[in-house]
């Protein structure tokens, strides 16, 4: 609001505040007239939804927190111009009739970049600020290094998605998608200084970017770090790079395992050739190799007196054959479980696992070879079973050691070993035992000579053969 004082003799000033009025009758939340915020601030989820009927300033040294779950609405043309700092976590960003579209959120100059905005809906923003025709973000960033994160931008006729200018911004695991023009732009304009104080480097990491005509678009004179996007239905590029250094992008996801498509052959000068991709296209001069889900393989080889089985998650491996060859792709986390079958002991890893018992767990970043060893339990095959049982390896050591009354139990497997049972005492043999010595499950066999002397020795659970 405008107010306008004057005095008795003609002198007159005037200053711009920002104003909130009461809802209109029968509708809940806060209407907003614009103006400017100059202290902290906060919109509340009792005031919501606020209703912008005119564009809204964070002053420089100025402090505007939204609450999770509020709803912002503006109104056709409206802005939010953040020269200050700008707090929302859990906000929604949009239109407020249905009909016409807002026109975003600009962050100008170094004031506003501690700013951050974290898991937030914007949309339906026509990312057309007025002014320089160069504007045309739903997210602008001029001259500022603000955090986007989590957040969703989108439903929208937007040029771009975010508009960056002289700026580093973070920007990280957002949801961008359906832009005119790019999901990222990186623009080098500056009508005083074309093409030469325009730099951004900024963070783009963990991204969904699709269905723009370019993913990323990034000017002569910037760069920056981008890891970890996934690229899909670009029309034009997946990246789209100017300059004339090389840019790093290795470490994306460019919507097909075969990597993006590079059909322009620039081997000659350092860079690359990738003519039978069919994920996005990236222009040239672009570091891409290796790419995340690029084709690797995985060698695992079973060995080893024992018997098992080695799993992995993600699937692909399910096996205890000798030696299997399996792709996955660069970056996956792969996880190989080793389960020894009964009776049997998983010794432990070697070759590329770095631990050598327990699961093997890696990031894939090249081919990849691991050998699984399995053993037959020995030690635990015989036990006394005491308080403290005490394990021996056959049926005659076990009973060499036992005392008067002892029981031995032995699992349901063959024992082929000569016993002899000629001590002075009683001992009692109970067989057929699971691996745990939990459960019955059938009979041991003892296949050898049995010979029978002195004491007494009673035989439960056992065929001899």
């Amino acid at each position: 609001m405008k107010l306008t004082v004057a005095d008795d003799l003609g002198y007159s000033g005037s200053y711009t505040k920002l104003v909130k009025v009461g809802s209109p009758p029968g509708d809940l939340g806060t209407t907003i007239y614009g103006g400017t915020i100059t202290g902290n601030e906060t919109w509340s989820v009792d005031g919501s939804p606020y209703h912008l009927q005119g564009s809204v300033t964070v002053a420089r040294g100025a402090t505007l927190t939204i609450e999770s779950g509020t709803r912002v609405e503006g109104g056709g043309g409206v802005q939010l111009i953040v020269y200050g700092t700008l707090k929302a976590t859990g906000v929604t960003f949009t239109w407020t009739d249905g009909l016409n579209q807002w026109t975003g959120i600009k962050f100008t100059g170094s004031g506003s970049s501690n700013s951050r905005l974290e898991n937030c809906i914007i949309e339906h923003a026509s990312g057309l600020f007025g002014g320089l025709v160069y504007d045309l973000g739903i997210i602008n960033i001029i001259g500022s290094s603000p955090t986007i994160t989590g957040c969703t931008i989108g439903s929208s006729s937007a040029a771009n998605g975010f508009l960056i200018r002289n700026s580093s911004p973070v920007i990280s695991n957002n949801i961008i998608s359906g832009m005119q023009n790019s999901g990222i732009y990186l623009n080098s304009y500056n009508q005083y200084y074309p093409y030469t104080a325009n730099q951004s480097f900024p963070t783009v990491t963990g991204n969904i970017i699709s269905s723009s005509q370019n993913g990323i678009d990034i000017n002569e004179t910037s760069g920056g770090t981008y890891q970890k996007n996934n690229f899909s239905g670009s029309t034009s590029y997946g990246i789209s790079y100017s300059g004339f250094t090389i840019l790093d992008a290795r470490n994306n996801n460019w919507g097909d395992p075969s990597g993006p498509l590079d059909d322009s052959d620039d081997r000659t000068s350092g860079g690359w050739y990738n003519p039978n991709g069919k994920g996005g296209r990236v222009s040239d001069r672009v570091m891409y190799d290796p790419w995340l889900g690029k084709p690797l393989t995985v060698t695992l080889t079973v060995q080893g007196g024992g018997k098992g089985t080695v799993t992995s998650d993600p699937a692909g491996i399910a096996t205890n054959v000798s030696t299997i060859s399996t792709a996955f792709g660069y970056g996956d986390n792969l996880h190989l479980t080793a389960k020894a079958d009964e009776y049997h002991l998983f010794s432990g890893w070697s070759g590329g696992c770095t631990t050598k018992t327990g699961d093997c767990a890696m990031t894939l970043t090249g081919d990849f070879a691991v050998t699984a060893s399995f053993d037959k339990d020995t030690v635990h095959a015989v036990r006394l079973n005491r308080p403290t049982p005490v394990y021996y390896p056959t049926l005659l050591e076990a009973y060499t050691n036992a005392v008067n009354g002892d029981t031995i139990q032995a699992w349901a497997v063959t024992y082929e070993e000569t016993l002899t049972l000629n001590g002075n005492k009683r001992v009692t043999f109970s067989g057929g035992y699971d691996q745990g010595y939990t459960t019955v499950k059938g009979r041991t066999g003892l296949k050898g000579k049995l010979t029978l002397g002195n004491g007494v020795s009673v035989l439960e659970n056992i065929v001899v053969r």
